[in-house]
């Protein structure tokens, strides 16, 4: 998920993404490091695969909030005059390709020296039943490439090589484009005929994009809900007290039942984006009053857009540089875990400060350029 720049005071939802980034990574890198679970080894280890096995979910968190920030994004813009179709486009590539255009070019580098030198890599075999999308091998030509830098993964060509996490960003450029076409077609500043061809544009990317990037839609759009119903509705601080407590231990809830995949009729992704804008919605009134957690917070929103999409090409390559095969879990061994852990967060970062760091100094050239 992408939050818009300029934002503050928005702490909590600052630690929401911050973390799922780093549940994300986590998870692909237990599934890269370790064998998958097996019920040997004690509740402590059970516990381990528990926390590690939340990437996906991590995800859902992402549409709900990057719903919430963009449509607040666009409504401000809108309701101050200065909402323009070409200016909202400029603001999210930038935004986009900063990161995503050395993103896949690492990727690809590192893909082509990591399968040049473990030929026989069950990473770069393709062989991972939980990361079944993952493989530099069959996936790494040029119409991925560009298949990828254009979002039209899992749409048109495969994810690109060694980062299946690209798969999310295709929905969210696509809900980007598809939001504000529903939105405006509804708004009377345009005339009829226009407002018409906005709607059915809309729905045309809906058929476009397929069925399972449309129905995620609905869990983006519920973090869009947040922004409309956080404006008309005024919590008590007492009720404040109480609900940031009960959202939490519901959030915790569906996640654990998610986890377990019991009652997936009730407990599934879609009831998770509910519960998640429901904790988002209160802790949008609530003040994070501890500076130490603050400035952590921000420090891993900031990095989480790079954190995303630079570290599983990156533990792909430095794995099998040091590790040969999957390792049998042991309490041992997660000093291994926490040091390829720790190194590939030191990685991110410095991509950060290489590429997203940059990111408002190339839209101000892309605007120099085009003008605007």
């Amino acid at each position: 998920m992408i939050k818009p720049e300029g934002q503050k005071n928005y702490e909590w939802l600052d630690l929401f993404r911050g973390l799922a980034a780093i549940l994300v990574l986590i998870s692909h890198l237990r599934s890269l490091l370790f064998t998958d679970y097996n019920n040997t080894g004690g509740y402590f280890k059970s516990f381990f695969y528990f926390i590690t096995g939340f990437g996906h979910q991590a995800v859902v968190i992402f549409f709900v909030l990057s719903g919430f920030f963009i449509t607040k994004t666009i409504q401000e813009s809108y309701s101050k005059k200065t909402w323009t179709f070409k200016m909202y486009f400029v603001n999210r590539l930038s935004r986009l390709w900063t990161v995503l255009i050395p993103s896949l070019l690492f990727t690809l580098v590192l893909d082509k020296i990591g399968v040049s030198l473990f030929p026989r890599s069950y990473i770069y075999l393709g062989t991972l039943q939980n990361m079944p999308y993952m493989n530099p091998r069959l996936n790494s030509g040029v119409k991925e490439f560009f298949g990828n830098l254009f979002f039209l993964q899992d749409i048109l060509v495969k994810t690109f090589g060694s980062n299946p996490p690209l798969w999310s960003l295709a929905n969210e450029f696509w809900y980007y484009i598809i939001f504000p076409l529903f939105l405006f077609s509804i708004k009377t500043k345009y005339t009829l005929l226009n407002r018409v061809f906005l709607f059915l544009l809309a729905i045309g990317c809906l058929v476009f994009v397929g069925k399972d990037i449309s129905l995620y839609f609905l869990i983006w759009l519920m973090g869009s809900c947040v922004y409309y119903v956080n404006n008309l509705v005024r919590f008590k601080p007492s009720a404040i007290s109480i609900l940031k407590w009960f959202s939490l231990l519901l959030f915790g809830l569906s996640f654990y039942f998610i986890r377990k995949n019991k009652y997936v009729l009730i407990f599934n992704d879609y009831t998770l984006g509910i519960v998640t804008a429901m904790m988002v919605m209160v802790y949008l009134n609530v003040k994070m009053n501890w500076t130490g957690v603050q400035s952590f917070s921000k420090f891993l929103s900031k990095i989480s857009y790079t954190v995303y999409l630079f570290h599983l090409s990156f533990l792909a390559f430095t794995i099998n540089l040091f590790i040969n095969g999957r390792m049998g879990y042991s309490v041992s061994r997660l000093i291994i875990f926490l040091a390829f852990l720790v190194v590939t967060l030191c990685y991110c970062y410095i991509c950060f400060l290489l590429f997203e760091n940059r990111t408002a100094l190339v839209k101000k050239k892309i605007t120099a350029i085009l003008k605007l």
